[in-house]
């Protein structure tokens, strides 16, 4: 009798953790055409159609000990016109994007701890140096006067044609044999440790941060490469903020090879959350004798998408402004200039951008985006529209 009242206890536990089972999907295809130079007659078209499932399994009636999971497959096609034969290109993609435990606990005096273990999505305090998915272990506590995280991660499992790497030279790391659907990535160890400090005075929040990479195996040869990052954010006044952060990097713990990216940036928000107008500017050092060198980021990240730039030798000043006049419509337009700063000062070009966002429903949502870059030389400028649909269920 025993035996059947636990086997009962045991069906009915799993029919309530089934139950519990949250999953879906979305299908989203984007469609781009790129005109580079004057090549009017050669436009580039890309298709990308990408399917993605994830699930979510909670452990508790509370949902803060848990295990979520996400994986796609993309196909690519490519067709560059104007040639004859046309060239035609495709690509597959498989990836599992998020597969971690995650958990939060409760303690007293308004405190919290949450837990990440596995593959997630990890980034820095800026955004620019660390933005991309990780394999690791991730530890935040939270307090009313701080905020401490902790962060250890390994990179060379992840898949290199969605996680791409800078080397310390800036250029992108390359894998010595590509496979077709998964190439594994450049194996770095990153460190991460991270303090701030909310409403610390006049409500300015401070946050202080360090980033370690250790390159092994085939990347040791990259060396090793410490950051560390100061940042400001807080109210100057209603409904205007703003958030300044200055970075500094070494290469193999040599102080001659200092490097910098800083940023500053205003938000105004006329509209409450309708509405927001931001304009700011970004630095990252180039060649300066005696002072800086070429700064390079963890994460691959175009600083102006068209340009080809990275966050290495650059000053990108730009204007932002976003509309959301209701649920359902969406509205941006962006200006960015762009300087090379790779040795000497010299302006570069322009970009101006528009993207609009539709929720048809619930669960059915177009996008259209058009940009272009006007750059000093002829050869450099660039046009580019991409009309995206996403369904989910």
């Amino acid at each position: 009798m025993k035996k059947h009242l636990a086997l009962i206890a045991l069906i009915s536990l799993a029919l309530v953790q089934a139950s519990a089972l949250e999953y879906g999907g979305i299908i989203d295809n984007d469609t781009s055409v790129r005109i580079t130079g004057n090549q009017w007659s050669s436009p580039n078209l890309r298709d990308n159609l990408t399917v993605t499932a994830n699930l979510r399994q909670p452990f508790n009636n509370q949902g803060t000990v848990y295990i979520a999971a996400e994986g796609f497959f993309r196909y690519g096609l490519g067709i560059t016109f104007g040639q004859d034969p046309l060239l035609v290109t495709h690509g597959f993609t498989l990836d599992l994007s998020l597969l971690k435990i995650g958990a939060s606990f409760k303690l007293n005096n308004n405190q919290s701890i949450v837990l990440n273990a596995g593959r997630f999505i990890a980034s820095d305090e800026t955004g620019l140096v660390l933005n991309q998915t990780i394999d690791g272990l991730w530890f935040q506590f939270n307090s009313s006067r701080a905020v401490f995280q902790a962060m250890a991660a390994y990179t060379g499992l992840l898949n290199a044609k969605t996680t791409s790497m800078l080397m310390a030279s800036g250029s992108a790391w390359t894998p010595s044999d590509p496979q077709p659907l998964y190439i594994l990535a450049a194996p770095y160890i990153i460190g991460n440790l991270k303090a701030e400090f909310p409403y610390l005075f006049a409500n300015q929040t401070l946050t202080i941060e360090t980033l370690a990479l250790f390159g092994i195996d085939i990347a040791q040869t990259d060396g090793n490469r410490m950051y560390a990052t100061l940042a400001l954010t807080g109210p100057l006044a209603q409904k205007l903020f703003y958030t300044l952060s200055s970075t500094l990097c070494i290469h193999n713990f040599d102080f001659t090879t200092l490097s910098n990216l800083s940023r500053l940036e205003f938000s105004f928000y006329p509209l409450a959350e309708k509405m927001k107008l931001s304009f700011g500017a970004t630095y990252a050092s180039g060649t300066i004798p005696s002072v800086f060198t070429p700064f390079a980021a963890i994460t691959a990240q175009p600083s102006v998408s068209l340009a080809g730039f990275r966050y290495t030798g650059i000053l990108k000043g730009g204007i932002h402004f976003t509309f959301k006049p209701n649920k359902v419509l969406l509205l941006a337009a962006n200006t960015d200039v762009l300087f090379d700063c790779r040795s000497d000062f010299a302006f570069n070009g322009v970009q101006l951008e528009g993207d609009l966002r539709y929720q048809m429903f619930s669960d059915v949502a177009f996008g259209l985006n058009i940009k272009s870059y006007f750059a000093m030389e002829e050869a450099r400028n660039a046009l580019s529209a991409t009309l995206k649909a996403t369904i989910s269920f």
